[in-house]
C-alpha cells in the first residue's frame, strides 16, 4: 500500500509513530524520479509499467508526460528504459 502523508512536519512524524504502533511496516521514498529531457526519445515503454499512471504518452503529440504528484518512486521505468534517460535523484 503506498501512502502520501502532508502536513506540518511535527504531525507527519506523530502520523508515522501511530501507524508503526498499530503494526504496518513505513518505507520512505528514496528520491524522486528525474526523466532527463535531452535523452528521452518518447518511445513510452516507461509509461507500460507505470503503477500510478504518473507516466503516460498519447494524442494530440505522442510525447511523454510525468506527473510527479501520482509518482509512487517504485523504479520500474528505471529498468525499462533503453537510453537510461530515467534516474533516481536522491
Amino acid at each position: 500500500m503506498v501512502v502520501e502523508l502532508s502536513g506540518d512536519i511535527d504531525e507527519l512524524a506523530a502520523a508515522e509513530q501511530w501507524l508503526r504502533g498499530i503494526g504496518l511496516e513505513i518505507t520512505s521514498a528514496a528520491g524522486e524520479i528525474h526523466i532527463d529531457p535531452e535523452l528521452c526519445v518518447d518511445c513510452g515503454i516507461c509509461s507500460s509499467v507505470c503503477p500510478s499512471g504518473a507516466l503516460s504518452c498519447g494524442a494530440p503529440n505522442w510525447q511523454l508526460q510525468f506527473d510527479l504528484r501520482r509518482c509512487v518512486v517504485c523504479e520500474q521505468c528505471i529498468a525499462v528504459c533503453p537510453l537510461d534517460a530515467i534516474s533516481l535523484s536522491l
